[in-house]
């Protein structure tokens, strides 16, 4: 059986502007920092056969901080690189809402409908997710942590559900530095939690 660690990146600038980073990004606050330190202590004891990174800094930073003194190389996957969303990256959420309304509110409610000239759809996203999930089911027994993006993961949970894709959006975004454990056992999935932030009760509001 394969237990699957999985946590969204700590905090960034951009995420307390509420700006779209998609494939771009801006560093860790110190909140994300924190973040990330704590859900590493909550982790010390757990022994990892794999820890897997998407490669853009704000997940392979949360990675590092969570792996802290293990002698073990993080592997950074591209295909967990976050969704593109083309000309939105960088800009106000609040800003795109009034430029785009129709796509924004495909984004959110609408999975199959959003389209984005430069970017990528969400089929896309889970067409080179996907893989990387059952790759890892394949290869490893044991512990595997997954650093990676907001819409990452709520794909890679939607799988886990065995939803369809115009269902994406049924559970809200999973939070920074969150935890969630998915046991999984051939082509059965086990949520032994999900969404915790429980380790961030001591952080400083």
């Amino acid at each position: 059986m394969t237990k699957l660690y999985l946590t969204r990146h700590g905090q960034t600038v951009w995420n307390s502007e509420r700006r779209f980073q998609g494939q771009q990004g801006s560093p860790l606050t110190e909140k994300g920092i924190e973040g990330a330190k704590k859900l590493g202590d909550r982790l010390k004891n757990i022994e990892f056969g794999a820890i897997y990174a998407s490669p853009l800094p704000r997940a392979y930073d949360t990675a590092e901080i969570i792996k802290g003194d293990r002698d073990i190389k993080i592997i950074k996957e591209e295909r967990i690189k976050e969704m593109s969303f083309g000309d939105w990256e960088g800009v106000k959420a609040k800003v795109v809402q009034e430029s785009d309304a129709e796509m924004f509110n495909n984004l959110w409610n609408n999975p199959i409908a959003y389209m984005s000239e430069k970017g990528e759809t969400y089929q896309q996203v889970y067409d080179r997710v996907i893989p990387v999930i059952e790759e890892i089911k394949e290869k490893y027994e044991g512990n595997v942590l997954i650093v990676a993006h907001g819409i990452v993961l709520a794909i890679i949970m939607l799988y886990v559900k065995g939803r369809p894709l115009k269902d994406l959006w049924e559970d809200e975004v999973l939070p920074n530095t969150s935890l969630t454990i998915v046991d999984a056992k051939n082509d059965k999935f086990n949520i032994e939690l999900y969404g915790d932030i429980s380790h961030n009760d001591s952080m400083t509001r």
